[in-house]
């Protein structure tokens, strides 16, 4: 690793390791409707891929901290894990119950996740084989930063985020807002 990635690297390590607490606190206060019968096979596969989608980051970016570490294989490995989770989350989101979304949906889901675990994988083949991989050492934070989104849309997905679309929700914090006001200029 360049020393000129060590600070993105550190905050990398913070927000992923923050997102990873954050995750299990959320799992446990929901734990029923996240990883019980009501979230089904896909609530369970859809926390396997936030948590991994959060974990990779932190364990690569813990890796690049080290200053004797070279990158090369902790990315390829990180790679491989990552590509083995988009797999068997795939799987068990089109073989789960049939729900409101396609399986083409659900597979699109995981898109992030897989684009971002394959570019890790690609990033981890080139740093072990090339002498200069200077576009690999660009491309793993890219991935990175591609898994902690995609696994802030999983958690999304997770607490329901696919049942009440964001201008919905965002509409029913303005007419609360807005009957709020009106009450309390009634009570003036």
């Amino acid at each position: 690793m360049t020393a000129e990635f060590s600070d993105f690297y550190l905050a990398l390590a913070g927000a992923s390791g923050a997102m990873v607490g954050l995750l299990f606190v959320a799992l446990t206060v929901a734990r029923e409707g996240m990883l019980g019968d009501e979230a089904g096979e896909a609530g369970r596969a859809r926390s396997g891929m936030a948590l991994a989608c959060f974990l990779i980051p932190l364990v690569v970016a813990l890796f690049a901290l080290v200053p004797t570490v070279k990158l090369p294989v902790p990315t390829l490995v990180a790679g491989c894990a990552s590509l083995g989770v988009v797999v068997a989350s795939a799987r068990a989101l089109t073989s789960a119950q049939p729900a409101e979304a396609s399986a083409l949906a659900k597979l699109a889901s995981v898109s992030g996740f897989a684009l971002a675990s394959l570019t890790l994988f690609a990033s981890g083949i080139l740093l072990v084989v090339s002498s200069d991989a200077s576009i690999a050492e660009t491309l793993v934070p890219c991935a990175l930063i591609v898994l902690i989104a995609a696994g802030v849309h999983q958690v999304w997905m997770l607490v329901g985020g696919q049942r009440q679309g964001t201008l919905r929700r965002w509409i029913a914090v303005m007419a609360r807002q807005r009957a709020a006001k009106e009450k309390e200029d009634v009570a003036q």
